[in-house]
């Protein structure tokens, strides 16, 4: 786990992830400093895209690439 994200696998083309539930996966609009997967992710890797999206109160797999 790095920076607590729950990295299920990566490799030099896709990071999944194991999104918990109330955890933001891209910037809010109204609040962009909140917290959210994807800034946490760019901190780590750099450039990353997002392959989709789950919604806060949601937990499940995100995959990024």
């Amino acid at each position: 786990m790095k920076k607590n994200i729950d990295i299920l696998f990566e490799d030099d083309d896709i990071i999944i992830i194991n999104k918990p539930p109330f955890f933001l996966t891209i910037p809010d609009r109204f609040a962009p400093e909140k917290k959210n997967i994807y800034n946490t992710l760019c901190d780590i890797y750099g450039k990353v895209f997002i392959v989709h999206r789950l919604d806060k109160e949601s937990s499940g797999i995100l995959i990024f690439s």
